[in-house]
């Protein structure tokens, strides 16, 4: 069996997806301890043309065909077929660092039952060409192996995605997929992946390279999908919330939802000049609220319910307050 399953959604990126091919072409381990699964989600530029050249020379790419059905289609298609005992999630429009595969397969091997692998990220800003970093870690103790309710009870990074590498055998054993039709699925994806694992390890090395694209990406546009999305995210902690027995999980589902229901408002207060905007706030605004309150009181967190509280008493503040934040 492989080590790693890598997971490359293609769409539109015919501009970096050679950067982030090669990057995990270079590693210095061997092409039989990895593979690479691209899945083509209808991109109708040349990017499959770039594919094909890393086809002809590399065994181990397996390439997935499909319409266009987006990010969370793809990554699930990707999944279906990886063979790999880890799986690692990398966006076409990044890249990997040189050490990246030598260092999870490290890890994996030391420790072999690890349920999820949390790293540490570059933010890149594509602006300033890559020479703007910022070094996003784990908020707890590096090469620490932590559960995933500690985890998620430490204000780690939840997201995105990439920053996880997850034991194939954990993810199919609690049955998760992305969910289809909505944008910020990293951060419903991520809370139900972490939060049943038993075994978390943080390391401090940064091995993936975020780049913060200046358009064409989601966290760079607005539309009033995102804000529903969210929206769609928070009710569903709330109801997973009820099902669990367990308390410290149940707080830390209201936690999140309060999280994804004021990040819902803050990008639409960002964008309330906007006519369709305003629409939205008017006829959400109240059900957010009592959202808000319910989650915020439910977390049993201090912190979360102050923020539940400044939240509900002015949308124009906690957006002030937040912003640069979000």
């Amino acid at each position: 069996m492989k080590k790693i399953s890598i997971i490359v959604p293609v769409y539109n990126v015919e501009k970096y997806l050679k950067n982030c091919l090669l990057s995990i072409f270079s590693q210095s381990v061997s092409v039989d301890a990895y593979e690479v699964i691209i899945v083509n989600d209808g991109t109708p530029d040349q990017s499959m043309a770039i594919v094909r050249e890393f086809e002809e020379k590399y065994p181990n790419i397996l390439v997935i065909n499909q319409e266009n059905k987006g990010l969370s289609s793809a990554r699930n298609a990707g999944m279906v077929e990886a063979k790999g005992e880890y799986i690692w999630f990398i966006d076409s429009d990044d890249s990997i660092t040189s050490v990246a595969l030598c260092t999870i397969i490290g890890i994996i091997d030391k420790n072999p039952n690890i349920d999820i692998i949390a790293t540490s990220i570059n933010r890149i800003d594509e602006k300033t060409v890559g020479q703007s970093i910022q070094h996003t870690a784990c908020n707890a103790e590096p090469n620490r192996i932590v559960s995933g309710v500690s985890f998620l009870e430490s204000d780690n990074h939840i997201a995105p995605t990439q920053r996880f590498i997850y034991k194939k055998s954990y993810i199919d054993g609690i049955n998760k997929k992305f969910v289809d039709g909505i944008v910020h699925e990293d951060i419903e994806f991520n809370i139900f992946a972490l939060i049943d694992a038993e075994k978390i390890l943080i390391s401090d090395v940064a091995i993936y390279n975020y780049l913060v694209r200046s358009s064409g990406s989601i966290v760079s546009s607005y539309s009033i999908k995102r804000s529903n999305s969210l929206l769609q995210i928070s009710t569903s902690f709330m109801a997973s919330a009820i099902n669990y027995r367990d308390l410290r999980k149940q707080r830390i589902f209201h936690k999140f939802a309060v999280f994804s229901a004021t990040y819902s408002a803050v990008l639409a207060m960002k964008h309330r000049e906007n006519p369709n905007v305003k629409v939205f706030i008017s006829e959400k605004k109240s059900s957010i609220n009592h959202m808000v309150l319910v989650s915020g009181l439910n977390s049993r967190n201090f912190k979360t319910f102050i923020k539940a509280l400044l939240f509900v008493s002015s949308w124009s503040i906690y957006a002030m307050i937040m912003k640069g934040r979000i």
